[in-house]
């Protein structure tokens, strides 16, 4: 957590590294509630409200997704192969080549295009196509 305790989660009981525990989660008022505190942040970001007031941060040793060496750089040759199109279509824009724009355009358009072969696994298809517009250079709302 954010003031350096390590929290071990185990079927539905909470550890401690301060030596404390085993303790139990319980439902109260519709919320989840831990050695007195209450969950107020999400899941994925925990975040535990005290009584008193008091806020503790918890973040995992290891997030989630890290440590899958493929996937990391089946990402990372996506959005590679999408920042040379990009580059490339400035490129063009700049040399007023708009034979090229037109082609490279519709090149940026496809986001399918850059998709590395055999990749089956529709969950990780989706999330690359949900940030194909994003790459460096590029500007969001």
């Amino acid at each position: 957590d954010d003031i350096g305790l390590k929290i071990s989660i185990t079927r539905g009981e909470a550890s401690f590294s301060d030596g404390t525990g085993p303790w139990h989660f319980s439902a109260e008022d519709g919320g989840l509630v831990l050695r007195g505190a209450r969950l107020v942040g999400t899941p994925t970001a925990p975040v535990w409200e005290f009584p008193t007031g008091v806020v503790r941060r918890w973040a995992r040793a290891t997030p989630a997704g890290t440590g899958d060496k493929p996937w990391a750089d089946t990402f990372l040759r996506y959005k590679e192969d999408r920042l040379h199109i990009r580059i490339q279509l400035k490129a063009a824009f700049e040399s007023s080549d708009f034979d090229r724009v037109s082609e490279l355009k519709s090149a940026w358009q496809d986001t399918t295009r850059a998709l590395p072969e055999g990749l089956l696994e529709a969950s990780r298809r989706d999330t690359l196509l949900r940030g194909a517009q994003l790459v460096s250079g590029s500007c969001f709302r």
